[in-house]
């Protein structure tokens, strides 16, 4: 058996050449077929009709709630000296830094500090009063020890 070792290398490369562009242009057309011819989204459903809620006037149950004119601006009393019209109270407004406030000094916009009490501040707006308790701490019960285990030294 006799081989022929004059193998036509050009001719292959041509080809093999020819073979992959194909390959290539029939990716590309099945892609771009794809993606041109899917169906498009289908169109939403109707949405209920539904008649326009009339507003209701909820301000004589929102009192039972606490939402009386103080309710819009979040005070926090954080300190109180009770003395009357000479007293003031140290009042975090809005979640802002703590100031003192002295009786009579507005607060905010149409928010005043009436008077001050041994428990709490009274503040008015728009000529309703409301009471602001200050947060009670829990109350110690004289002094209490540290419990510490010493071990023996050696």
């Amino acid at each position: 058996m006799v081989r022929n070792w004059n193998f036509d290398w050009e001719a292959s490369a041509r080809r093999a050449v020819l073979g992959f562009g194909v390959v290539a242009a029939a990716a590309g057309i099945g892609v771009w077929g794809a993606i041109l011819l899917a169906p498009g989204p289908r169109p939403a459903p109707p949405a209920l009709v539904t008649e326009a809620f009339g507003g209701t006037d909820v301000s004589p149950v929102a009192g039972w709630f606490g939402g009386g004119p103080a309710s819009r601006i979040k005070i926090v009393p954080s300190g109180l000296i009770a003395a009357g019209q000479r007293g003031s109270a140290i009042l975090a407004v809005d979640g802002g830094r703590a100031q003192a406030f002295g009786v009579g000094q507005a607060i905010a916009h149409d928010l005043t500090l009436v008077s001050v009490l041994p428990t709490g501040v009274v503040v008015s707006q728009a000529g309703q009063e409301t009471e602001l308790l200050l947060p009670t701490l829990p109350r110690l019960e004289g002094i209490v020890p540290v419990q510490t285990s010493m071990a023996p030294a050696n």
